[in-house]
Order: C-alpha cells, then structure tokens, then sequence
C-alpha cells in the first residue's frame, strides 16, 4: 500500500510539474502576433546586475597577477621539457611514510640557454605501477626558471618520480590572451521560433544591453545572457540554444609550434635518482569520519594505494553493495548541479541501487533534469544542469539551464537535504573574471540556505584533467587548473565537503573529460562518506 501512494503522489507531483510549464509556455497566437514579449518565464530582462564585484575583483587580480605574460613570439627561447632537468636536492637513503620529497626543477630554452624566468605548468606525480599506488605533487615556483616541487610520501616501498611540463609559459601566454581577448571561440545561437518561421541570432555573456539585444539576464542569481535581435520575431519568441564552435584563433607560426603536440607534456630528464625507497613509519594514524567543515584548501588532499583513493584528512569508506548506499541515502534528498561529471555520479548511483525508479530524464541527456526517486526508504536523487554557459551541438529548451544560484535559492534545506556542485567543464573557453562572479554569487546562495537550515550538507566538486585533444585552444588543463584555483579561494571558510577531482584524476593518471567508472566509483564513495561519516 506504502508504494502504491507513493506512486500516485509521484504521479500527482510530475503533473502539476507538467501542467504548471505548459501553462506558463502557452502563449497565444494573438500575442504572438502583436510582438508581445511574452516571456514570463524567461530571466528578467530589465535585470540589475547585482554581483559582489569587490571579492570577485580581488580574486581575480590575485590569479591573474600569478598568470605569466610574456614574448611568445621566439620558439627558441620557450621553456624545453627535454632540455630541462630535475633533481634531489637532498638525496636521502632514509625517508620514510609521513615525510616530504623536494625536487628541484631547472628550465632551458629550446637552444639550451637556462631560463630565468617562471610561468611553466608541470604535472608531478609520484607512482608504483606494481603497487597501484599514486600520488600528485605540489609546484612553487621561484620566477626565476627554478621550481620546487614537493611529494607527501603516503606508502611503504618504491616510489618513481614523473614530471611532466605540460605547456611552457609562452604557451601559457597564448592561452591567457586567447582566454581573455578572444571570448567567441565557443559560441551560441539563440534560436526564436513561431508557427514556421524560425530565425537564429548569436547569443554571449559579453554584449552590451545598450546593443540591439534581447537580454535574458537575471536579476536574482546576476547571471548576463544576451541574444541578437532577431529581425521579425519578436524576444519572446525565444525557444531554444545551441552551441557551436567559431572560426579558430589564427595562430602565427610561432604560436603553433608553442602549442604542438610534441611540446606538450613532456618529460622533464632527471639528473640523478629517478625514484626512492619509502620505510614505514612504526605508529598508525587513524583518520577522523569524513566531515563538512569551514574549507581551507589543501595542497595534497590524498593518494591512490591498491588503486583506491585514500584521503589524506578523513576516513573514505566504501559503498560498494546496494544495501550500504540505501542504508547511507535513507530519508535523503539529494539535488546535484553542475555538468555531466557529476550526472555520472547520479548514474553511478542508479546503476548501484536497481530498486530506484528513474522518474524522468527527458529526451535530451545533456540537458534535461534527471530525477530517480527510490520508494521503499524514501531517497529522492536529482541532477540538474547549471546554467549558462553549456556547450553541446544539440539544441535544448533555454529554460532548463536555470542559474545554480537560482536552484539552490529554491531549496529550503534540512538535515535530509544534500547539496553537491560541479562547475567548470563548460567555462574554461571563457574569460576567468565571469566565472569568478559566478561562483561568488553561488556561494551568496548557500550562505542563504545554511543560514536557514545549517543541518543542510553542501559537497562542492572541483573539474577534473582532461584529454589532450586537438581543440586545445579551449579545453587545455592550464585553463581547468587556473579555474579551480579561483573555486578554492571563493568557498575558502565555507562550512562544505570538497571533493578535489584534479587531485583524484591526476593522482590516477587520467586524461578523460569523463573519468573512467573505477575513478567515479572512489569519488561516489568519498562523496558518500561525507553524508554518512563512519562512527
């Protein structure tokens, strides 16, 4: 009987959801054809853009200032991975579990002149295929052509030092230029429709209101969106979006070879040991229950050992049967928003507990809310996409891309209630400083909703590696690494769970935009054990 109502109220909500949309998009032809706007379910367009400019200013400064910005036009006197050399600077038959490993790094130029300036972006990793076992390194560097790079040494036996120069300073300089000055590399049409008539205008954060533009911003969250007026059809018309890829930055001579294949990620030659031994330190430390906590970035947030992510400050345990996820999730709301690596945490879930029932997932995947509710011990599973930007070729209703601000303003919140975000997948083709405003807007939100239920658990997620692919120009790590380095100034001291997916992926070796199942597994596992922390 138990299900039975549960079932009709499902049926009973999904409806008025249903009704309640169609009512709100069944604009009459009578306005259509007067030019009404029409448009009450679109974002406020006489928004007023109310983002806390002082924190966003600041951050952005801050990375931008550490951001190189130097002569890319000489090939030859770019940062070399194979001409550059690392080493021990204090050599050690003695280390062991608990200490730290400093390496030095030297740069060359590609004629083997000695570099005296910084900017280079290293992947550093410490491994042991036999043991499984990985671990990232932490780079400073001196701006002076030196670096340090350091290790935590987290397991017993060898341990064999990778490190790689993914991209020198002057191909870094390209990719800031390009990110800052050339914002329609990826771009979308508004596509407004009417009876048969369908006509297609450009549509970006960056136009001005003042411009001959439909602006759908939005007061609330102060997410800007703008469309080109299209040339008979009115604002209201506006259905759908769509993204496409613009005409590429036409890089000169020089600037393709900063951004070639062989000269990225590379490796940098040692100049001495390549590895060490690891003795086990006699006392175990027992970690304290994974828990949501005022946030304060760390440099290493754990290690790979026997192929499973172990944190370095709590306890992950394992979820790995039906019967532990429904134990942990019983009662449980959870809203997921962000991009389709957390949509492949919902996944993973759904696939790991058969008795949820998908409730909806729409036609278009990449887009379309997806929502599983399990009955017996009431666990309602939703993922929702955050809003504007988000890049895909298939054209989607506009009005599912709600701002995440938005979202979470809708969310009352409560002990059941469980928050998890993901962004930045979808922004790295844009300029830093929006994306910063956008967060820092998100966290005004969760402000809200912790001062209103602080028994509310919020998990924020950081973009993980990807691959190294031929739209590089867009995608490449320095981008996704300079992007999580403003996520994790703007929720420093916020009251969250961070789940660091570039510390994770590269710790595993991974160069998938969407990490394999085994790695989502240990993400859903540590994600799990910050709701249901081990007693």
């Amino acid at each position: 009987m138990r299900q039975i109502k549960w079932f009709f109220t499902g049926i009973i909500f999904i409806t008025a959801i249903t009704i309640t949309y169609i009512w709100q998009n069944n604009f009459t032809e009578e306005e259509m054809l007067s030019g009404e706007e029409g448009n009450s379910t679109l974002p406020n367009s006489t928004a007023v853009h109310t983002v806390p400019v002082k924190e966003a200013d600041t951050i952005f400064e801050t990375i931008n200032a550490s951001e190189p910005s130097v002569n890319h036009a000489d090939f030859a006197s770019s940062t070399s991975g194979k001409n550059s050399k690392y080493y021990l600077p204090f050599p050690s038959n003695n280390y062991s579990t608990g200490d730290v490993l400093s390496v030095i790094v030297e740069t060359y130029d590609h004629s083997g002149k000695r570099r005296s300036s910084g900017g280079d972006f290293f992947i550093a990793r410490l491994f042991n295929n036999k043991l499984n076992s990985d671990c990232s390194g932490t780079v400073y560097d001196f701006n002076n052509g030196t670096y340090l790079i350091t290790f935590p040494l987290y397991w017993k036996g060898e341990a064999y030092i990778s490190i790689k120069l993914y991209h020198s300073a002057q191909a870094v300089s390209v990719l800031r230029m390009l990110r800052e000055n050339y914002t329609r590399r990826s771009a979308f049409k508004g596509i407004f429709v009417f009876s048969k008539v369908e006509e297609n205008t450009e549509c970006s954060f960056d136009m001005s209101p003042e411009e001959n533009v439909c602006d759908f911003s939005d007061v609330n969250s102060g997410v800007k969106w703008f469309c080109r007026k299209p040339p008979k059809l009115s604002c209201g018309h506006f259905r759908y979006h769509q993204c496409y890829s613009q005409q590429q930055y036409p890089l000169n001579q020089q600037e393709s070879q900063l951004l070639q294949s062989g000269n990225i990620l590379t490796d940098i030659v040692p100049m001495g040991p390549s590895s060490i031994v690891v003795q086990s330190k006699d006392q175990a430390i027992k970690m304290p229950p994974c828990a949501v906590k005022p946030f304060e970035p760390k440099d290493s947030t754990g290690f790979v050992f026997n192929g499973t992510w172990n944190p370095s400050e709590c306890q992950m345990q394992q979820f790995h049967t039906e019967e532990k996820v429904v134990q942990c999730l019983k009662g449980k709301k959870i809203y997921s928003i962000g991009d389709s690596t957390s949509r492949q945490w919902w996944e993973y879930l759904v696939n790991q507990v058969p008795s949820f029932n998908v409730v909806h997932k729409g036609k278009l995947e990449r887009t379309d809310q997806h929502l599983a509710v399990e009955f017996t011990h009431n666990i309602l599973l939703q993922w929702r996409p955050h809003g504007t930007p988000w890049e895909t070729g298939e054209r989607y209703n506009f009005l599912n891309l709600q701002p995440t601000a938005n979202q979470i303003n809708s969310i009352f919140g409560g002990n059941e209630f469980v928050i998890i975000l993901s962004l930045g997948a979808h922004f790295t083709p844009f300029p830093l400083k929006p994306y910063i405003e956008r967060l820092v807007n998100i966290k005004t939100a969760l402000k809200r909703l912790l001062a209103r239920n602080p028994g509310t658990k919020v998990i924020v997620k950081s973009t993980n590696t990807r691959e190294v692919s031929s739209d590089l120009l867009f995608r490449s790590d320095w981008l996704t690494f300079q992007q999580n380095r403003a996520m994790k100034e703007v929720f420093k001291g916020l009251t969250i769970g961070f789940i660091d997916a570039w510390d994770v992926t590269v710790a595993y070796g991974s160069w998938a935009a969407h990490p394999s199942h085994h790695i989502i597994q240990n993400e859903v596992d540590l994600l799990l054990s910050y709701i249901c922390p081990a007693e």
